[in-house]
């Protein structure tokens, strides 16, 4: 149990706010459960990124809870076995949205069609590849020496990044590596994404200001040379029509693109710190003060609660099974 009230206050605003943020994963998981097969890939894609936050959010839970309530709660095989779930779970999460980038990269600019089968299997190979990494620090020597331990601000359980020792360095890397590479990627996709989408949206208005007018004149024309100039104009208006659709369907997979990007901003925003405290700490060879840990380790579980809010104002399926759930 924790005596320390600066402790005590970050474990209650740590734990509330993770209690909020398992509450509107799993509202987003109840709802889309037993449809989840049904889901278009990218639909799928974020139901899996809420069942991960929601994992990631309920280990937070369970370590406030401990050092809350629990005398020596922090105790290092507790929080060896927390820290290894808990970074598994991030891991997960990240090359979630590292799926969640491709398929709109394959999309925009391969112009390819992501089918169920390709999301299906970027969420198991996100599982596997998380443990995998994950499981690699455990068979360092010495095999019986804990990895993860209470933070500064015993808000988490996570790697001592300041240790110079030779497993320690490996550690880092392995983390840093697995955090930077898919980061790198998904900065270059959405950086061509964005070049490719401005050259068509100015392509775009063009076509459509050039139709107007062709519209327009054949408008004209039938008035003057009669009934055989009407198939133009009705052919003109199917071709709008079907514009018309082409555009709809277009702004539904803007609206996921949306959604990805800033699924995409709110983890990097949630890591960046953190990130941030593991180099000063490797760098420096000294541990972070509690607060400056509390501030790293709390914005990612903001991020676990901005997560669920972007993917229910943007994607429409997940909102539809959420007001079907309520029905």
């Amino acid at each position: 149990m924790m005596d320390n009230s600066e402790e005590l206050v970050y474990a209650i605003l740590f734990g509330t706010t993770s209690v909020i943020a398992v509450l509107l994963n799993f509202l987003l998981i109840l709802c889309s459960i037993s449809k989840a097969h049904k889901l278009q890939p990218s639909s799928f894609l974020s139901f899996c990124l809420c069942c991960s936050d929601g994992f990631n959010s309920t280990i937070n839970v369970i370590v406030t809870a401990m050092n809350l309530f629990v005398a020596d709660g922090g105790a290092s095989p507790k929080c060896h076995i927390l820290g290894f779930l808990s970074y598994t779970g991030h891991a997960i999460s990240l090359i979630l949205v590292l799926s969640l980038t491709l398929c709109r990269y394959l999309y925009v600019l391969r112009q390819q069609h992501v089918t169920h089968r390709f999301a299906r299997r970027c969420a198991y190979i996100s599982v596997v590849v998380a443990i995998m990494c994950c499981v690699m620090p455990l068979v360092l020597s010495p095999l019986n020496e804990n990895n993860y331990t209470p933070s500064t601000s015993r808000v988490a359980c996570g790697a001592d990044w300041s240790a110079r020792n030779p497993k320690g360095r490996i550690i880092t890397s392995i983390f840093m590596s697995v955090m930077l590479l898919p980061v790198s990627f998904i900065l270059f996709a959405y950086w061509h994404i964005y070049i490719t989408m401005s050259k068509s949206i100015t392509e775009m208005k063009v076509a459509l200001s050039n139709h107007v007018e062709n519209g327009s004149r054949q408008s004209g024309k039938v008035m003057v040379a009669g009934e055989t100039e009407s198939v133009t104009v009705l052919k003109s208006a199917t071709e709008m029509g079907a514009m018309k659709q082409a555009l709809k369907l277009e702004e539904e997979q803007n609206s996921l693109l949306l959604q990805s990007v800033l699924i995409c901003v709110s983890f990097v925003t949630g890591w960046i710190t953190y990130v941030c405290m593991i180099l000063y700490e490797a760098i420096t060879g000294n541990q972070s003060s509690p607060m400056f840990d509390f501030v790293a380790t709390y914005l990612i579980v903001c991020n676990e609660i901005a997560g669920p809010l972007i993917i229910l104002r943007f994607n429409k399926e997940i909102q539809a099974n959420l007001a079907g759930f309520f029905q």
